[in-house]
């Protein structure tokens, strides 16, 4: 409650924990990139920002935001990190038209199904 008797969105404090996680694994992600890559690893600010770092953010805020919301988060949140894919649609196309980028679905996939192995819901 503030002092004029009102409540405060208490949920802003696990989007933004999301968020700055979720940057800091892009972050991680995109250095893990460059070094499988080697030295013939090309580098743009657009491409990184636009393509790894902000998705990233999106993605860490979606899940703090469920987080927050505990037990009634929305159906929807589950598939928070497919974010990444939405912000790289040239990626998805791709992958139909000559069948390169399949890591960039790969990836967030492969976490969900981590997460939900790791959730202990459900038989083992």
């Amino acid at each position: 409650m503030d002092p004029i008797g009102g409540t405060r969105q208490a949920g802003t404090a696990p989007v933004l924990v999301g968020a700055v996680c979720g940057l800091a694994w892009a972050g991680a992600l995109r250095s893990v990139m460059a070094e499988f890559a080697g030295p013939e690893s090309t580098f743009d600010w657009f491409g990184t920002f636009e393509g790894v770092l902000l998705p990233g953010l999106v993605v860490g805020a979606l899940l703090g935001w469920a987080a927050h919301l505990a037990g009634q988060a929305p159906r929807w949140l589950v598939a928070a990190p497919l974010a990444v894919v939405l912000f790289t649609p040239s990626v998805l196309l791709s992958v139909f038209v000559d069948g390169l980028g399949g890591g960039a679905i790969a990836v967030p996939l492969l976490g969900m199904a981590g997460g939900y192995a790791l959730a202990g819901r459900g038989p083992r």
